[in-house]
């Protein structure tokens, strides 16, 4: 790992940027540009490169070189490809109480680090997110994200399905909802921490959202998230979308037992007694949709469906072998999954 302060900045910084980068060329001026323009707070902006194999590191770079404004600057870039390490690492190294999400192919807007902010400072929020604005590849809006009055966000929303909107893209959240927990790597958690925390915030001091579009959120061929929403068939879909759910679901009954034994200096007793309850909740809500994920494989089964697992590598280069060809990148995906079926239906 190599860790350079290429901007020092000129006053101590009110809270800091995680700006999460890799294999986004096409993207990434737009979105380096949107976080080192950010007004109305002075950031600590952290700029990671996971091992890009374009020319994602030398953009970002020259960027930086060329920034001449207040907030401190920092580009690191990882030895080898760590995936969803890749966050834990950057998270680590930040030193703001309060942190803020950037990714290599969103848009955000000027003023989004100080709403975030001053949202977290008026309500006391251990995460707060935005609404959003979709745009394609091309910069072009497909439509916009949820609509909703600002408000908090109770833990129980969280428990039966994501609130409207809600992703990583779109959050910061304060450092206790790391602090206070086990560490986020790949070893812990299976896929993401988008939902875990949240969930880790309801528990603290709470999820607050905010009625406001802060991110131009791209969607893209190479979109890591698109493999695992596009299937050929809806029954393999929510297959998939109740295995992440109770994946998580154990990582958050797990964070929720760390909590009722090791609890934060100067915890309530009566908040100590809502979690235990609230882990009851969770509880029956995980054994539901275990029982759930159980029908769903059991039905995959008796239509000819047998699972067969591909690594990540594999997985995505059948995508890329087809998005290069200049397919659709929901055709690319659909092509790649019905490739991977026939896999599954060999006998």
């Amino acid at each position: 790992m190599k860790v350079e302060t290429m901007h020092p900045g000129k006053e101590t910084p009110q809270a800091s940027l995680l700006f999460l980068a890799c294999d986004q060329s096409e993207y990434i001026v737009p979105a380096i540009r949107s976080a080192l323009g950010q007004t109305g707070i002075v950031l600590e902006i952290i700029v990671s490169d996971d091992v890009s194999r374009d020319a994602t590191l030398k953009i970002l770079r020259r960027e930086i070189e060329n920034y001449r404004g207040p907030h401190r600057v920092i580009l690191r870039c990882n030895s080898q490809r760590i995936g969803l390490d890749h966050f834990h690492h950057i998270n680590a190294m930040a030193n703001c109480e309060f942190r803020i999400m950037a990714h290599g192919d969103d848009i955000s807007l000027p003023t989004r680090c100080m709403k975030l902010w001053q949202a977290h400072k008026e309500t006391g929020a251990s995460v707060v997110w935005s609404a959003r604005e979709v745009i394609d590849a091309f910069g072009r809006v497909r439509g916009a994200g949820e609509q909703g009055r600002s408000r908090f966000i109770q833990a129980s929303e969280f428990f039966h399905e994501w609130p409207a909107g809600y992703c990583g893209a779109v959050i910061g959240w304060h450092r206790e909802v790391y602090d206070h927990f086990p560490a986020l790597v790949r070893a812990n958690v299976p896929f993401g921490h988008d939902y875990i925390l949240g969930v880790r915030a309801s528990l603290l001091g709470g999820c607050h959202f905010i009625d406001e579009q802060l991110v131009r959120y791209r969607i893209h061929k190479f979109q890591q998230n698109l493999r695992f929403a596009t299937h050929d068939t809806n029954a393999l879909y929510q297959e998939k979308r109740t295995w992440h759910r109770i994946s998580q679901q154990r990582t958050v009954l797990q964070d929720v037992d760390f909590l009722l034994k090791k609890p934060p200096p100067n915890t309530d007793a009566a908040i100590i007694c809502e979690w235990s309850l609230q882990k009851e909740e969770l509880e029956s809500i995980f054994r539901i949709n275990c029982d759930k994920w159980i029908e769903q494989r059991i039905e995959l089964h008796a239509d000819g469906y047998h699972p067969q697992f591909l690594s990540e590598a594999k997985a995505q280069t059948f995508v890329s072998r087809f998005a290069t060809r200049g397919r659709t990148a929901r055709r690319a995906v659909l092509l790649a999954s019905i490739l991977m079926n026939r896999l599954r239906n060999r006998k």
